[in-house]
């Protein structure tokens, strides 16, 4: 019977949260890259932004919100400062190069991507144009030889 109940309640959150997160990932690119100026960036706001973050599959969006994600951090960081919390601010600046060294290699792994993505194109044209070629010389080569038999 608990599981029942377990299976139950999770159903209902799967169709009550998830159309949410997924509804708030399809904002638009001018609310991705606005930031609330003098507003602290709690664990919350983190939370959620990692969530947008993995359910961001367009790359344009998912670079976006990422250069969001490190502006936000940018400014709590100038927010723990002018407060006086350094040692809070020292550790968040801690965790935020951590983060930002993640986000560049994400970063790096789609340019290589991309790369060889890109060479793998330019390599199927090249085969292409051999193919090609190929197929003219058999052509050409078999028409000479209808010719010389025509002769």
């Amino acid at each position: 019977m608990n599981k029942i109940i377990s299976i139950f309640v999770m159903c209902i959150f799967m169709f009550t949260a998830v159309p949410m997160v997924f509804a708030e990932v399809n904002v638009t690119s001018d609310d991705i890259t606005t930031v609330q100026v003098g507003k602290e960036y709690t664990g919350l706001d983190q939370a959620w932004d990692r969530v947008k973050l993995a359910f961001t599959f367009q790359e344009q969006r998912k670079v976006e919100l990422i250069n969001k994600i490190e502006q936000r951090r940018e400014l709590h960081y100038s927010f723990l400062i002018a407060n006086g919390k350094t040692v809070q601010a020292e550790k968040f600046q801690a965790k935020t190069i951590g983060l930002e060294k993640n986000f560049e290699q994400w970063k790096a792994k789609k340019a290589d991507k991309l790369a060889k993505m890109e060479g793998k194109v330019a390599e199927e044209v090249v085969r292409e144009k051999i193919q090609e070629r190929l197929e003219n010389k058999t052509q050409f080569v078999e028409n000479k030889v209808q010719q010389r038999k025509s002769d």
